[in-house]
């Protein structure tokens, strides 16, 4: 009896330690279920968005991990856009991706660089996201020759003046 309470025991202590570990080296930076999925998963210890308009972000991040979608692109007609993009990071990793109605993912940025693009939309939707794992810097991205493109935030979502203006609504 009392061999089987051990071997129960380092049982169970070897699985708690097989999921501590898999825990640890589990990031989401390139898990393609995520990335495509219509729902944003992060956090971040701090995140000022300065200046951003309707077709340009410009933000600073500090703990930045997971996936967030910072616009939806309509095309009416087959369109294209030209991006200017470009990140400054001190640590972590930090990617801007487009991904079509279609479920392709363009790589737009990765890491600390500086790029300008053109890329051609079919007739849809499709979204521009940031992903990061532990990554702490900053971003611009800023968008132009939109034609036949709607550009919108995403739908369901609450920016932070309007989710404080709604907290005392009810609150008070």
């Amino acid at each position: 009896m009392k061999n089987t309470q051990k071997l129960m025991k380092l049982f169970c202590l070897a699985v708690s330690f097989a999921v501590v570990l898999s825990a640890c080296g589990n990031s989401s930076y390139n898990d393609r279920s995520l990335i495509l999925s219509n729902e944003d998963s992060y956090t971040y210890q701090k995140c000022v968005d300065t200046g951003s308009t309707d077709t340009s972000l410009k933000r600073e991040f500090q703990g930045f991990n997971g996936k967030d979608t910072i616009w939806m692109l309509d095309a009416t007609d087959d369109a294209s856009i030209s991006l200017e993009l470009s990140a400054t990071l001190s640590s972590g990793k930090f990617k801007v991706l487009l991904v079509s109605e279609d479920n392709d993912i363009t790589t737009l940025l990765e890491g600390d660089d500086t790029q300008e693009a053109s890329v051609d939309l079919a007739n849809g939707t499709a979204r521009i996201i940031l992903i990061g794992d532990h990554a702490n810097g900053s971003c611009e991205i800023t968008l132009s020759e939109i034609n036949n493109v709607s550009v919108a935030p995403p739908s369901g979502g609450l920016d932070s003046e309007e989710w404080m203006d709604d907290f005392f609504d009810d609150w008070m």
